[in-house]
């Protein structure tokens, strides 16, 4: 059984502690204050309880830098395309480069038109605490995606 296709954007909000502890104690109170920021202020999209969905804590079939392309070149193309559709469907192509910065390149499709883009990013190194489990810690260093080029 298929769901109905979203009428509007979504913001999924972990609540789901096995990965990271802090989502189990923080997750359903983010959660209810997102809910009902976006219902008082009539805001254009849903909010939903999730489970982790990828990145660093977790398993995911993109790399972390491939995941920061593939909204690069998502967030490009809603503003290239007509928004009459539903959103292109990307297939990697290639990922080359460095540690410190990659070229990744993208085939796209919606409907009968298709087309490729190129995303580069660059790797930045900040201060930051990754999970709860990092709290005794303190913040370490962590890398982070930038994107400098879509093309």
């Amino acid at each position: 059984m298929g769901t109905a296709p979203l009428e509007k954007d979504l913001l999924l909000c972990c609540t789901h502690g096995t990965k990271d502890k802090c989502c189990a104690k923080y997750g359903y109170q983010t959660y209810k204050a997102l809910a009902q920021t976006v219902a008082d202020h009539q805001l254009p999209f849903e909010v939903w309880e999730s489970s982790h969905l990828g990145g660093r804590q977790c398993s995911s079939q993109l790399t972390p830098a491939q995941q920061y392309a593939e909204l690069a070149a998502l967030t490009h193309l809603s503003t290239q395309l007509s928004t009459d559709q539903h959103q292109p469907q990307l297939a990697l192509l290639e990922d080359g480069g460095s540690e410190q910065e990659r070229l990744i390149r993208w085939q796209w499709q919606r409907g009968n038109t298709q087309g490729q883009l190129s995303v580069r990013c660059q790797a930045t190194t900040i201060m930051r605490i990754d999970t709860c489990a990092d709290l005794e810690k303190g913040p370490m260093e962590s890398t982070v995606w930038h994107i400098t080029q879509v093309s």
